[in-house]
């Protein structure tokens, strides 16, 4: 489970065998999410999280994509 980047108690990460399109996951203390990347940052999953943290979250991910998409093509270029 390769982690991207940690802050403000959410981890974002991807799994080793993840898949296209590029989207990142998200655990925190009270859930877990999934977000596609590529072409728009959308909400794909939510599991226990509060509105509020989603908001959150979709703001760290939008000040981060380039870092994300990025951290994406190095892992699974490097993979293959």
């Amino acid at each position: 489970m390769p982690e991207v980047l940690r802050t403000l108690g959410y981890i974002f990460f991807f799994y080793s065998n993840d898949h296209l399109p590029i989207h990142i996951h998200v655990k925190g203390k009270g859930g877990s999410a999934r977000y596609d990347l590529e072409p728009e940052i959308k909400l794909t999953d939510s599991k226990g999280l509060k509105t509020k943290e989603l908001k959150q979250i979709e703001k760290l991910i939008s000040q981060r994509r380039g870092q994300l998409v990025a951290a994406w093509h190095q892992y699974f270029k490097e993979k293959n």
